[in-house]
């Protein structure tokens, strides 16, 4: 009887600390929060600081100092549009029609 409670509580762990680690695990959204391009990096933050976080709960920060998963999420589509060689309007128009936040006070 012993035993088997040894072996239920080891396979619990092992699943608990299975479930632990997928949540520790960076999303997807946020996996590459950063390329080793510091010129890319530059132009995320710069597109970045044209919007507001849109989720909700941040109370619209701009976006390229927000720290929440949406924030990130957003960021790395900033990322991945200008790594395709997408133009930084274009990029930005996309953002502002996927997610809207774009600030009043920076619009052209």
């Amino acid at each position: 009887m012993i035993v088997l409670a040894i072996i239920v509580g080891g396979v619990a762990l092992v699943f608990a600390l299975s479930l632990l680690k997928q949540n520790l695990t960076p999303s997807s959204a946020g996996s590459t929060e950063s390329t080793a391009d510091p010129a890319v990096e530059a132009r995320v933050k710069i597109i970045a600081g044209r919007f507001s976080c849109t989720c909700g709960s941040c109370g619209g920060e701009p976006l390229d100092h927000c720290t929440c998963d949406t924030a990130a999420g957003i960021r790395q589509e900033i990322r991945e549009g200008l790594l395709a060689g997408r133009s930084s309007d274009q990029i930005i128009a996309d953002v502002n029609r996927t997610h809207g936040g774009l600030r009043e006070e920076l619009v052209e």
